[in-house]
This record gives C-alpha cells, sequence and structure tokens, in this order.
C-alpha cells in the first residue's frame, strides 16, 4: 500500500522559490560589486567594473548597488508571497485532517457505546 506523503510540495511552489532565490542572490552580487567599485584602491582609467557600472548607469539610471537592492527587493517580496500562498493551503489541509480525524473518532466512540449498551435476550 502506498503512503501519502506529508509534505507535498507543488511544482509551481519550487518554481517561483528558485527565481527568488536567483534574484536575490543576482541582487547580493551586483551589491558585492557595487562596493569593489565604490571602495577599491585602482585608478578609475585601468577598471573595467568601473566602466561597467558606469554602463548600467547610462542604460537602467542606476549603479550596481541600487540595481542590486532593488533585485534583492523584488526576491525576498516573491519569496514571502509565495510563502505566504502556499503556507495557507498547507493549513488548510491540515485542519480538513484533523477535523476528519476527530469525526472518524467521533463515530469510533458512538459505535463503541452502542455495542455495549445492547441488551442480550435469550
Amino acid at each position: 500500500m502506498k503512503t501519502k506523503s506529508k509534505n507535498k510540495i507543488h511544482v509551481q511552489e519550487i518554481v517561483f522559490y528558485s527565481i527568488s532565490g536567483i534574484l536575490a542572490i543576482w541582487g547580493i552580487v551586483e551589491i558585492i560589486l557595487g562596493l569593489i567599485v565604490e571602495f577599491a584602491d585602482i585608478r578609475v582609467s585601468d577598471f573595467p567594473l568601473y566602466q561597467a557600472q558606469q554602463t548600467y548607469i547610462s542604460l537602467f539610471g542606476m549603479s550596481f548597488t541600487n540595481w542590486g537592492l532593488v533585485l534583492l527587493t523584488i526576491g525576498v517580496i516573491l519569496c514571502v508571497i509565495v510563502l505566504c500562498i502556499y503556507a495557507t493551503g498547507y493549513d488548510r489541509e491540515a485542519e480538513k485532517e484533523s477535523r476528519r480525524a476527530a469525526r472518524l473518532q467521533g463515530q469510533i466512540n458512538n459505535l463503541s457505546s452502542e455495542i455495549s449498551d445492547a441488551e442480550v435476550k435469550e
């Protein structure tokens, strides 16, 4: 007999957690790159990260650090939203199972009391 898994994780949940994790990690990497560009003791003309940051600023209007903060925030918010959505579903399933178990226990108790109260006729 096949047993049911207690923690059934949906494919969409895994996909959304992966996307939010990738966004958060990408944001952290961008923040680190921005901090390296701002605080490194390297001449500006020889530093390719500085040139890349200038390209970012011209394209997006934000530096590595700001863009990393935006990506990190989006990743965390997406993760929290997915967690809230699926947590309510898991809570609903757990509540449904506990009600089912209580109802079954009540039926078993009623059945056993009916059996013990029966009279035997000869």
